[in-house]
């Protein structure tokens, strides 16, 4: 070989030395392709390789038995904590790139517990927001934005476990159980965001209890401020984890959760299984609405009740309020600017409707100012509330029994 073709390798040698450097003797394999480069005003640090196809990851740490948080400052210690959640729930799983950002620079989704303001308005729950969303997950892309804040190393890493399971559930197609519960009434969207945010928040606790991880504020205490109805949503979480709880007895079984869900939160909230306690029969008949124009339907089921009176009242007292749940049905008009709302509640016995009454009669007085509602009892098992402005509440009248009722509204 002559002295050109020499220096030419000893070229190719320096550059290949080079390219082979980078955090501790963390090497990616060559199919992994690099993260897309981030806005310019949002400062973010990719810390896990993108894969680009369905392959369940094999990445294993060096030392599987340590424990205690991992910092999450370069590649290993990243894929290390995602091994680590793998680990806790024993599934095996495409590993998704990690984006560390200082901000999110798309909005975090706002889950699926919106409602019409005619009837946020015409109920008037007290609500308290609060709190900074732990990131983001666009399962789509096989990504999880974590933010990171100014957050110690214990909590960062509980977040991304939270974060993490709930990028598992929709990739692992546990997600798909819950489908026709996101865009069906309020009490079916709440058993879904509870078997959704509240499992996982299950998932990150188990995570932190077996890797020695100090967290001072778990899920089930966040405000959630970020998402639709945070009252629901805090309450909707607690429930799926108090369910979790109740339903497996180690985070590796989370899977079975989705097998067969509930259908209603009074399900959901007592452990039945999902052909138990079906609704009452329930029928609503409008006879007229004069100018009103109906915008919303709903049904809030046992669950969506107790979050709505512990706005104001009690917890135990809003839990008794709730309890024997039925069926309900409410129906929501505006009219310009004014809105109200008549909601019709059935029981299982007339105790339960009894103490409906009572905690809604308690709900309504601490309002601020009082609330303006009627509450009439159609059968001994039947409490219709009739809600909003003075002008709506004075000019509605209902009928009935305990399964039909009929609502008119004056001109």
């Amino acid at each position: 070989m002559d002295s050109r073709g020499l220096v030419t390798l000893a070229i190719l040698v320096l550059v290949v030395t080079a390219g082979c450097s980078g955090l501790g003797d963390e090497t990616d394999p060559p199919t992994l392709t690099p993260a897309p480069v981030p806005d310019a005003d949002v400062h973010e640090q990719v810390v896990t390789p993108s894969v680009p196809t369905e392959s369940v990851a094999t990445f294993t740490p060096e030392n599987p038995s340590a424990t205690g948080p991992l910092g999450l400052r370069d590649q290993r210690s990243v894929r290390t904590a995602l091994w680590r959640l793998r680990t806790v729930l024993d599934v095996g799983a495409i590993e998704p790139t990690v984006v560390r950002q200082f901000g999110l620079s798309r909005p975090v989704d706002a889950g699926s517990l919106g409602m019409s303001d005619a009837v946020t308005g015409s109920l008037g729950p007290t609500v308290d927001t609060g709190g900074v969303p732990p990131g983001r997950v666009d399962s789509e892309n096989a990504t999880v934005h974590l933010l990171r804040g100014m957050y110690e190393p214990s909590r960062l890493e509980y977040h991304l476990a939270y974060l993490h399971t709930r990028f598992l559930q929709d990739r692992l197609g546990w997600a798909d159980a819950l489908a026709r519960h996101d865009n069906g009434t309020l009490d079916r969207r709440l058993v879904a965001t509870a078997l959704d945010r509240g499992a996982s928040a299950y998932a990150a606790d188990a995570y932190a209890a077996q890797y020695s991880l100090s967290v001072d504020t778990p899920v089930r205490e966040w405000q959630f401020g970020w998402l639709d109805s945070p009252w629901l949503a805090r309450a909707a979480v607690r429930a799926g984890y108090d369910y979790a709880g109740g339903q497996i007895t180690a985070p590796d079984s989370l899977g079975q959760l989705y097998t067969e869900p509930p259908n209603t939160t009074e399900q959901l909230l007592h452990g039945l299984p999902p052909g138990s306690e079906p609704p009452q029969p329930l029928e609503v008949t409008l006879v007229g609405t004069g100018d009103w124009n109906r915008v919303a339907t709903e049904q809030f089921g046992e669950l969506g009740i107790r979050a709505l009176l512990s706005t104001r009242i009690d917890g135990d007292e809003a839990d008794r309020a709730a309890r024997g749940w039925g069926n309900d049905r409410l129906l929501a008009f505006e009219d310009g600017t004014t809105s109200g709302v008549v909601w019709v509640t059935t029981w299982d016995q007339p105790s339960y409707a009894e103490q409906f009454l009572a905690g809604y009669e308690q709900y309504a007085a601490a309002g601020n100012p009082p609330q303006t509602s009627v509450l009439t009892r159609p059968g001994s098992k039947a409490v219709v509330v009739t809600a909003g402005s003075s002008a709506f509440v004075e000019g509605v009248t209902v009928a009935g029994d305990n399964e039909s009722v009929s609502v008119s509204l004056s001109e």
